[in-house]
């Protein structure tokens, strides 16, 4: 069989659809490269109606036939489930963490009192603000390299970004600092990529079940979970990370006023063997957010 496989135009969307690409060769025959709302540097990634900005447009192209596959970063896929589409694979997952990236070499600790750090992330601005509350915090719009150009220039005397860009393209280095994912909860399924087909469409999605990777799935799902339950937004300052071991799911998840910089925090362990599992585990994980007063701090959809 043969699929066209839809992406964002970016050099991170790019690499990750080869990536796919080269794992479903021969039977890719084309990659189609579709500009996204996300991509419109006038539109913000926050706030009111800015759900699925990097998603849409690619889930209208394989309405429409214009491909048959869509690569995501799972972290930008809307939580609430789409009955028109599926989530036919979850690819082995890399490192989840974040990264500040900060001018020569700069760490959380070095920057200068009143410096600017770069970020259009509520979850990386709280922690930010939690961090070093005497820094000031501002969006920053732009692809990866773009973002590293506006530090390197002195736009910006820091910004963050998740490791996993970083190191796809290549770019991380040992003047980059990682952040512990227990200090910065990492975005619910950073590190991870989504491959989603037509719900109907049983060839490709029997033929995209070969990429799937357990692990990734189980823990991503848990994670997921925990944002759709909230109800959040993507500009509600909310992290979670699952990992699991021996058949045991950790789930650890936060929610942060951003104002304020209060901050709830909910660890649960449980036996998880599969999806629906780690799903009920995310749900328990929200809801006791929920039962500690983060309502006040979540931003709906």
């Amino acid at each position: 069989m043969s699929m066209r496989i839809g992406t964002r135009e970016s050099a991170l969307a790019l690499y990750q659809t080869r990536l796919v690409a080269g794992l479903l060769a021969p039977a890719v025959t084309d990659i189609v490269g579709i500009t996204t709302a996300g991509d419109n540097q006038r539109i913000a990634l926050t706030g009111h109606g800015s759900a699925g900005l990097f998603v849409n447009t690619l889930r209208t192209a394989l309405l429409d036939g214009r491909v048959d596959l869509i690569v995501h970063s799972l972290k930008d896929v809307p939580t609430e489930p789409d009955g028109r589409f599926t989530l036919a694979a979850v690819p082995e997952r890399v490192d989840v963490r974040d990264v500040l990236v900060g001018r020569d070499g700069m760490g959380i600790d070095d920057l200068p009192p009143g410096a600017l750090v770069g970020t259009s992330s509520p979850r990386r601005a709280a922690w930010v603000h939690r961090r070093r509350p005497d820094l000031r915090v501002e969006p920053i719009r732009g692809n990866v390299d773009t973002r590293l150009a506006k530090v390197a220039r002195g736009d910006y005397d820091a910004t963050l970004l998740a490791l996993a860009g970083l190191a796809r393209l290549g770019l991380l280095t040992d003047a980059m600092h990682p952040i512990d994912p227990h200090d910065l909860i990492p975005a619910p399924a950073q590190g991870a990529l989504g491959v989603e087909c037509r719900a109907d469409d049983d060839a490709v999605r029997i033929a995209l079940a070969a990429l799937d990777d357990a692990q990734a799935r189980i823990t991503a799902t848990a994670e997921r979970a925990v944002l759709r339950e909230l109800g959040a937004s993507c500009a509600t300052a909310a992290g979670a990370s699952a990992v699991l071991g021996d058949g045991t799911l950790t789930l650890r998840a936060d929610v942060t006023d951003p104002t304020a910089g209060a901050r709830i925090l909910i660890e649960r362990s449980a036996p998880v063997s599969d999806a629906d599992a780690a799903d009920a585990l995310g749900v328990l994980v929200a809801r006791a957010l929920l039962d500690e007063g983060a309502a006040a701090f979540v931003e709906r959809r």
